[in-house]
């Protein structure tokens, strides 16, 4: 037999509430449930059974789904006896036994509170024939294989429960339920930093096959189209437009490439880019665009600078300083191969 406890008391749990499912015979526990309701309340827990269920106690309706589900859902489960075995089912066996073997099924840990004997029980409190008791017997010789708690009045059983559930808890650990305001600080720095490791993934995503020189000089004399934003001003009104046009790759790197030495950050590198565009640009939407008196702050949207970060990443020509970059800015470097493409285009 499992020792029922030691003399350690703790500190009740308080930011992290515990559901807590009871199961129990009914009409000769009610004293004795509303009590270990009471108690576990007040410690903070959520107790659930059968009993608060819609249908409780209607035979008409089948409320076993809803049973399971509050077993499911809960963290521990306490089984609450006296001297019966309780109604039965149709399969034979109690309703406190078919929640028992169920939660036993879900490895849930489960405490009993199990009435001492020395208290004597009135006749209907108690199992009268000789079936009741045969079954009441081996019930009680499958709860022996769980921690206990020996009661004899409700007064005592609540006293009892609040000395020693917090012990049963802290060594069976379940997850429980926590307010979002209560999650630890490291936790929400921690799910931050995967969130950021996942971005970056995902933008690396088939980035690393090598490429040969050569094919990096082809590579970025491919062009692709991208889209990028500008300020018009007719009348004195500011109007934002957007437009898109083909760019070579090398072009591209050029820009990105000019702030960095050795590194830049973001901010730095969208400024480059931007004078890229008006430089290349600005004649054209001014020519598209007759009305305007005036056309300015050039700027690739942020799809096209996903894919230039992308592309220049998957052709092995920049990389992310990890040492100077933090969740506030993101720097970024020139890789070996990044330099010696600068330096022959810078030669050229």
């Amino acid at each position: 037999m499992i020792p029922v406890f030691n003399s350690r008391v703790r500190a009740r749990v308080t930011t992290k509430r515990y559901q807590v499912f009871i199961s129990g015979s009914h009409s000769d526990l009610q004293e004795e449930r509303k009590a270990l309701l009471y108690t576990l309340l007040s410690m903070g827990c959520i107790p659930v059974g059968p009993e608060y269920l819609p249908g409780f106690g209607d035979d008409t309706q089948d409320i076993w789904p809803l049973v399971r589900q509050q077993i499911d859902d809960s963290d521990y489960v306490i089984i609450l006896n006296a001297g019966r075995y309780g109604p039965l089912t149709r399969s034979g066996v109690s309703y406190m036994h078919r929640e028992y073997t169920y939660a036993k099924t879900l490895r849930k840990p489960i405490l009993c509170l199990l009435h001492d004997g020395k208290h004597e029980l009135p006749p209907e409190r108690s199992e009268t024939s000789a079936e009741g008791k045969a079954r009441l017997r081996v019930f009680r010789e499958e709860l022996r294989a769980h921690p206990e708690i020996k009661w004899g009045t409700a007064e005592g059983m609540q006293q009892a429960v609040r000395r020693h559930l917090p012990v049963f808890i802290e060594d069976n650990p379940s997850p429980g339920w926590v307010r979002p305001e209560n999650a630890s600080f490291s936790l929400r720095q921690e799910n931050l930093q995967l969130r950021q490791q996942v971005a970056e993934l995902n933008d690396l995503r088939d980035t690393l096959a090598p490429m040969s020189s050569t094919n990096l000089e082809q590579s970025l004399t491919e062009r692709a189209e991208f889209s990028f934003v500008c300020n018009l001003y007719i009348e004195g009104n500011c109007k934002l437009a957007t437009l898109k046009a083909s760019m070579s790759w090398k072009d591209i790197f050029t820009a990105f490439a000019n702030p960095l030495k050795p590194s830049a950050s973001e901010d730095k590198i969208k400024q480059s880019l931007s004078a890229f565009l008006s430089n290349a640009y600005r004649t054209l939407v001014a020519h598209r665009h007759p009305e305007s008196h005036a056309v300015n702050d050039f700027q690739f949207t942020e799809h096209s600078m996903r894919m230039i970060r992308l592309q220049l990443r998957r052709l092995g020509l920049i990389k992310k300083d990890t040492h100077q970059s933090d969740k506030n800015r993101v720097i970024w470097e020139l890789t070996a191969a990044g330099e010696r493409a600068r330096g022959r285009f810078a030669a050229a």
